[in-house]
């Protein structure tokens, strides 16, 4: 008697997940199913041998993702950059930072001394206002 299969939505999420990145005990976990399970997924689909072979070729497109990018903005145009992000985020060049994370650097460059370290422990002045170089009163 064959062993029942999963479904296509499930080999898809496990597949999708994989190629994320997500390592094969985390997948079974967050999906509910046997480790044993994802790996006769990823066997069975040969989705394994496809995942490595795709992210080569992503962590190859890299320097053609940065050449883009500084094109962009060296001429002040988009084409082509929403894609260069792209690739170079998914090869991890690029990571996502809250807003508040952003907002605590703008201006960063012009800072004193005195004001990165205030930052560095914690007392970031003008914290409530959300300007970072304001004065506290």
């Amino acid at each position: 008697m064959a062993k029942p299969t999963k479904s296509k939505a499930v080999e898809k999420e496990v597949i999708i997940r994989r190629m994320s990145g997500d390592s094969k005990s985390k997948i079974a976990r967050d999906i509910g199913i046997h480790r044993e399970t994802v790996a006769a997924i990823l066997t069975r689909t040969q989705a394994e041998e496809c995942i490595v072979a795709a992210r080569n070729r992503l962590i190859g497109m890299a320097d053609k993702a940065t050449d883009r990018v500084e094109k962009s903005i060296r001429m002040r145009k988009r084409e082509g950059l929403d894609a260069s992000l792209a690739v170079l985020r998914g090869v991890g060049v690029i990571q996502q930072h809250s807003k508040q994370e952003v907002k605590l650097t703008d201006g960063i460059e012009s800072m004193s001394d005195d004001e990165l370290i205030a930052i560095i422990e914690g007392r970031v002045p003008g914290a409530s206002t959300g300007n970072p170089r304001a004065k506290p009163s």
